[in-house]
């Protein structure tokens, strides 16, 4: 199998949450950062950009969180509607680049659960993980029951998951690596 190439038996979908308003930055960052994120990513894989609608070279579907600027939450829940039945899914954020090098190998940690790189100082970035689709769409059902996903973080995930069910990936790459700022 080519470098890349999703088996057959673990479809994935790369959801990449490109909907933020970049009021740090202080610019469109994802016209800057959308391309070198997109090109990280295996060449194969099907992706869900969830922001507004821009030109890329690489062919994505694109989705909108409700209500725009709704947060990651709502956007990764846009995103999974748009490949409801994958098998896993990994989840990127558009300001981090180098975030799709990692995406094999989350995808392959993640098994049934979820995995989830980890920087060099400790900290998750759930924007740079990978999660079973089962258990991904089971967690948004469960959180959208609990209320509105738009303002609530991405690490409201991982609340009532057991020990052990998200496994760490030490971030070898650098990909974990957001950018807030030009330069």
């Amino acid at each position: 199998m080519p470098p890349g190439a999703v088996p057959r038996d673990r479809a994935a979908v790369a959801v990449v949450l490109a909907g933020g308003r970049s009021l740090r930055y202080g610019a469109d960052k994802v016209a800057v950062l959308l391309d070198p994120c997109l090109a990280a990513l295996p060449a194969g894989w099907p992706v869900v950009c969830v922001g507004p609608s821009r030109p890329t070279p690489r062919p994505v579907a694109w989705a909108r969180e409700s209500p725009p600027y709704g947060g990651p939450l709502a956007g990764l829940a846009a995103g999974v509607a748009v490949e409801p039945g994958a098998s896993a899914y990994v989840v990127i954020g558009a300001d981090m680049p180098g975030a799709g090098l990692a995406a094999e190998a989350l995808l392959a940690a993640a098994g049934e659960g979820a995995a989830m790189l980890v920087d060099d100082t400790g900290v998750r970035q759930p924007l740079a993980s990978a999660w079973a689709g089962p258990l991904l769409r089971e967690r948004l059902a469960a959180l959208s029951a609990e209320g509105p996903l738009a303002g609530r973080p991405l690490r409201a995930l991982l609340e009532a998951l057991p020990p052990g069910a998200v496994v760490e990936v030490a971030d070898s790459w650098g990909a974990a690596r957001d950018v807030d700022t030009p330069g």
